[in-house]
């Protein structure tokens, strides 16, 4: 099993391409995990809706500010 681990930041205009292209992938034993950083945009809506097509995807959604990647 491989995790993915993608953080995001107001997103919108990328994160359902970047998904999706991880969805059509022909190896499936993964996870993505997602670290939302406090998007104010349709981020999390986007993911949200992704996670109901697919189950590997996790959105944690844990009120966590880092401001960046460190």
């Amino acid at each position: 099993m491989i995790d993915i681990l993608l953080a995001t930041y107001n997103g919108e205009k990328f994160i359902e391409e970047q998904i999706e292209s991880l969805l059509s992938q022909t190896y499936k034993n993964w996870k993505l995990i997602i670290h939302d950083d406090g998007s104010n945009d349709n981020t999390v809506n986007i993911i949200k809706k992704l996670q109901e097509k697919d189950e590997r995807i996790i959105l944690i959604e844990d009120g966590i500010k880092c401001g960046g990647a460190g």
